[in-house]
């Protein structure tokens, strides 16, 4: 029998597509016109939260205005002194125990010949800024994650200590920077010649500040925490690579040591080690605490969540990078130096950053979450303002005194409490005043200044704002009030506080 009726109609329903979020570059390309969509343009929107980390960095560095720093005019007298007598010329700077004389000071010295000051504190920026561009980097192929890169670049960024070692005409810049390409070659390398190049880095960090020697623990610890979560590659590579940075390590090292002598293990010993200085500097140890704490707050913080969130198998590493991080700035403490232990929580921020970002890539892992990470992306970069700022105007602005030199510039021996910035920006002139500073006076006595006074030794006397009150500066300010030869400027407010005054006396009588 043949059946005669209707087939059945079978229908098909599809499956239910899954709804996927589409990248965010992709719906930004979405709202420009027709024809200026397509991959480049995803690529260079892509790359617009990394330009505007770097350009929030650079405003805030570039915002940071004061005179010559001490430490900034030695560093550029050392290598003044080395291109004039030769680079084997023992530096008279104590600040030549902190880094090789035949490196940094010989470069900031030629910037400064060409460009001034601003010249070799634009060098400290660049160097910054491919810092955190390393830094991004090294995370991003860490984790195969450019967002997880961008935040621990953001993180390194925002905080008081990169900004003020980014405009500070110190080597502090370029030697975060060889950190940090350490740590790119480290963790990207799989190569000899990758860990060859990281051997450098290190190797050439240590000459720039030989504090860095420290900091070669913490560096090797990142990179095996980085590469653990990169997946490691090979015992073949990791041997190849770490034997590699090892003998370029230990042989750049001993050239450097044949090169400087024993000026080079002298300063090793007291950058690193400084005998007998800490007792001395346990007064200021709360107020150091509190300031370092203010400068890392956000790092520190983000840090151990970023520990918290690592499995609880795997947190061994985490902890002691967390705790290496925390501790590098009391090594400035240790040395003795409050400006120090600043510039050193750059190198805190350094080693914190990554896991800093580990934990605000954890919190931006949906849209509403983006806002607290957005957050902490704002705040951050309002603290670091403020307390770089308060960083930069640490040592006195000397326009004023200096203004008061150039209108009554005669030859002669100047005295004054900050003698190494003024003598910076009245150097290399035929007419240009000898200084010479109120310590080296003042150890001499209350006598002995009031004879200066009377036989009209300097033809002029520059007091700063705040100068210690002593027995030897009453002493000075008496005799030159008193006597016939020296007449007071007029009231020389000071430039950051109006109601603080420089004590600037002048000679009259030059006739012996």
């Amino acid at each position: 029998m043949i059946d005669v009726s209707a087939p059945t109609v079978r229908s098909h329903t599809p499956p239910p597509i899954p709804y996927r979020r589409l990248p965010w570059r992709t719906a930004v390309a979405g709202l420009l016109p027709l024809r200026w969509r397509g991959a480049a343009a995803e690529r260079r929107i892509g790359r617009l939260p990394v330009l505007a980390v770097l350009v929030v960095f650079a405003a805030m560095v570039l915002a940071l205005d004061n005179t010559v720093f001490t430490d900034e005019a030695a560093l550029i007298q050392i290598g003044r002194d080395q291109l004039s007598y030769g680079l084997g010329a023992a530096a008279t700077e104590p600040l030549h125990l902190r880094g090789a004389p035949a490196f940094y000071p010989v470069l900031a010295a030629v910037l400064d010949a060409f460009g001034g000051l601003a010249a070799v504190r634009m060098l400290s920026l660049c160097a910054l800024l491919g810092t955190i561009l390393l830094l991004r980097a090294t995370a991003a192929t860490a984790t195969s994650s450019a967002r997880f890169g961008l935040l621990s670049g953001a993180a390194f960024a925002f905080t008081a200590g990169a900004v003020y070692t980014g405009a500070l005409a110190t080597p502090d810049a370029l030697c975060l920077l060889m950190l940090a390409l350490a740590l790119w070659c480290g963790v990207a390398g799989r190569t000899a010649g990758a860990g060859a190049l990281c051997g450098g880095a290190l190797a050439f960090a240590v000459a720039l500040e030989y504090v860095a020697l420290l900091l070669l623990p913490a560096v090797v610890l990142v990179i095996v925490l980085l590469r653990r979560w990169k997946g490691g590659g090979t015992w073949s590579e990791r041997v190849q690579m770490a034997l590699a940075a090892t003998v370029v390590l230990t042989g750049l090292l001993a050239g450097l040591l044949l090169l400087e002598g024993p000026a080079f293990t002298e300063g090793l010993v007291v950058t690193t080690t400084a005998p007998g200085t800490l007792p001395a500097h346990l007064v200021d140890l709360g107020p150091t605490i509190g300031w370092l704490g203010l400068d890392l707050t956000v790092v520190g913080l983000l840090a151990l969540a970023g520990t918290a969130l690592a499995p609880r198998g795997a947190r061994l590493l985490p902890v002691c990078v967390l705790v290496t991080g925390a501790v590098v700035p009391f090594v400035a403490m240790w040395a003795g130096g409050t400006t120090s232990a600043n510039r050193l929580s750059a190198y805190s921020a350094l080693l914190l950053a990554p896991l800093a970002g580990q934990a605000l890539a954890a919190m931006s892992r949906s849209l509403l979450r983006w806002v607290p990470v957005l957050a902490v992306l704002v705040v951050a970069p309002v603290l670091a303002t403020a307390q770089s700022q308060m960083m930069f105007h640490g040592w006195v602005d000397v326009r004023p005194a200096l203004a008061v030199v150039e209108r009554h510039r005669t030859p002669g021996l100047y005295l004054s409490t900050a003698s190494d910035t003024l003598r910076y920006y009245t150097r290399g002139r035929l007419d240009a005043p000898r200084w010479e500073g109120t310590s080296t006076l003042y150890a001499a006595g209350p006598d002995a200044v009031r004879g200066a006074v009377a036989a009209r030794r300097y033809a002029m006397v520059i007091l700063q704002p705040y100068s210690a009150a002593a027995p030897a500066q009453d002493a000075l300010l008496d005799a030159l009030n008193r006597s016939a030869d020296y007449m007071q400027e007029g009231p020389i407010a000071d430039t950051v506080d109006p109601e603080a005054r420089w004590t600037v006396y002048r000679l009259l009588n030059t006739v012996p």
